[in-house]
């Protein structure tokens, strides 16, 4: 294959932006007023509208000729079926997967996965039934009202996240906590409102040797210990991992143990037992709701063209910015309290997945890749970083996601004025209230927050991340900067043990 700078659609992008750059976004408005600029998936309840971009049909059309020349439907059905799509891990990346509702096969060396799918949503059903039945019962016969996730990354993000989004469906008798800093601060914090009698924690690690994880359990296993006497503490303890073995030298029983498998990456795992808190939280019918969600964005994914394909149309938005207008940062602004975690969470699902400077290939980019994701909740982000984006020297794409249910008017008003105001700015008498405009956005809006249209959403973004990945010929799926780190965080604190005699 060509390389990516010298291929035809590359170099055809470069002199269509150049012909662009001194477009007005409201120009654009007048010229493209036919183009279809919305396009909304109604079984999931979520719609795109992109029409605030410097995007023409003529844009879209180039743009889909990048993906056609860089095969990404070859590379979409890879993902689906299982193929080794996580090059230097040599193995799938099948977290679409563990949403197929449809139960037909997908086999991975053969063996068909689904029905090891299905026997972990009924191990997840039943246990969670039994707690939110108050049926579940710690040492002193009492029933656990305590779910204390212990986990980071992927293991702590989405759960955390889905979970405050989906308050209003959280069974009212019981409490969760989330904790994942290595710093013992949190721990303790979080067990200061808990009772050991009525607590159960939850040890996510698909590794089972993360070791923030690791260390925050052995806390946790110390002060059970220290208030249950001679009393046994097995039912305190459930792990979520692929490395069973290793779960049960750590004293966990085989019925207390939620499998992950190697081919769900962490951060893509919100799929899968990781999210045993959220089923006992909103319940398994609620989480396969949210199963739904996902599994109508990955049908749209695959099946659609590309100029008509949501994650398509964003993933390829955010190549043209980054590597067309050197615009190497984007904003995600949900317009929605509810949904104040996810900016953080997809933080980590993008730059993780595309903060990478090696090809596929093993040779190094000679172009810019993943770029920085970052944000905050509506309105509060008005207060706090909005005049960056209005008037600063920047550039920052957006995204506003908009929930269209509820008492959203106030909501609803204020992201519309900040979208009308970025794309066509403000003229004033005084210069310093100048606002220019033509800064790019898309509107994302749910008909709810629920189950399923969080489903859709967040697989909306995974695609749109893989997207990236194959244009830019990266692999999303490892994170080698990140275990690097760790190996050497381990061998500076041996040395720092060992200076200190201990």
């Amino acid at each position: 294959m060509k390389k990516l700078i010298k291929s035809k659609a590359w170099k055809l992008l470069q002199r269509h932006q150049q012909k662009m750059q001194n477009k007005t976004l409201r120009e654009l408005k007048t010229e493209n007023y036919n183009f279809l600029q919305t396009i909304e998936l109604k079984e999931a309840g979520i719609a795109l509208n992109f029409a605030h971009n410097f995007c023409t049909q003529k844009t879209l059309a180039l743009l889909d000729q990048l993906a056609k020349e860089n095969r990404l439907q070859v590379a979409i059905q890879a993902l689906i079926s299982g193929a080794e799509v996580n090059r230097t891990e040599h193995r799938p990346a099948l977290h679409t997967s563990l949403r197929n509702m449809s139960l037909d096969p997908i086999y991975v060396n053969g063996h068909n996965v689904m029905p090891d799918i299905q026997a972990v949503w009924d191990k997840m059903q039943k246990f969670s039934d039994l707690i939110r039945a108050q049926k579940y019962l710690g040492y002193s016969g009492e029933p656990i009202v305590n779910i204390v996730n212990i986990g980071i990354g992927g293991s702590e993000l989405g759960p955390k996240m889905m979970l405050y989004a989906l308050k209003e469906l959280k069974t009212a008798n019981l409490n969760f906590y989330f904790v994942s800093n290595l710093d013992p601060e949190q721990i303790h914090e979080c067990l200061k409102s808990c009772d050991p009698k009525k607590t159960l924690f939850i040890v996510s690690s698909k590794s089972f040797e993360t070791h923030e994880t690791l260390v925050n359990y052995s806390i946790a296993k110390e002060w059970m210990l220290k208030t249950s006497g001679e009393n046994n503490i097995e039912n305190h303890f459930v792990a979520v991992t692929s490395a069973v073995e290793k779960a049960k030298v750590q004293g966990f029983k085989q019925e207390h143990i939620f499998p992950l498998w190697s081919w769900v990456g962490g951060r893509y795992s919100i799929w899968s037992a990781t999210s045993l808190g959220l089923v006992i939280a909103i319940g398994m019918q609620n989480f396969k709701e949210f199963l739904t969600g996902a599994f109508l964005m990955d049908r749209h994914f695959i099946e659609t063209p590309n100029t008509r394909n949501i994650p398509v149309i964003l993933g390829l938005l955010g190549i043209w910015y980054n590597n067309f207008y050197n615009w190497n940062t984007q904003a995600v602004i949900p317009y929605a309290q509810l949904l104040v975690l996810l900016p953080e969470y997809l933080q980590q699902l993008h730059m993780e997945s595309l903060g990478k400077h090696i090809k596929n290939n093993g040779q190094p980019v000679d172009y810019a890749t993943g770029y920085v994701l970052w944000g905050g909740v509506g309105t509060n982000s008005q207060h706090s970083f909005h005049q960056f984006l209005l008037q600063g020297t920047t550039i920052v794409p957006c995204d506003f996601i908009l929930p269209l249910q509820g008492e959203t008017d106030e909501m609803m008003a204020n992201c519309l004025a900040q979208s009308e105001i970025l794309a066509y700015g403000h003229g004033a008498h005084s210069p310093h209230k100048i606002i220019e405009g033509n800064r790019p956005h898309n509107i994302i809006t749910l008909n709810a927050i629920n189950p399923r249209s969080l489903g859709a959403l967040i697989a909306l973004y995974e695609h749109k991340i893989y997207v990236q990945s194959i244009i830019w010929r990266i692999d999303a799926f490892d994170q080698w900067g990140v275990q690097q780190g760790k190996k050497l965080a381990q061998r500076i604190l041996q040395l720092l043990r060992r200076r200190r005699g201990e």
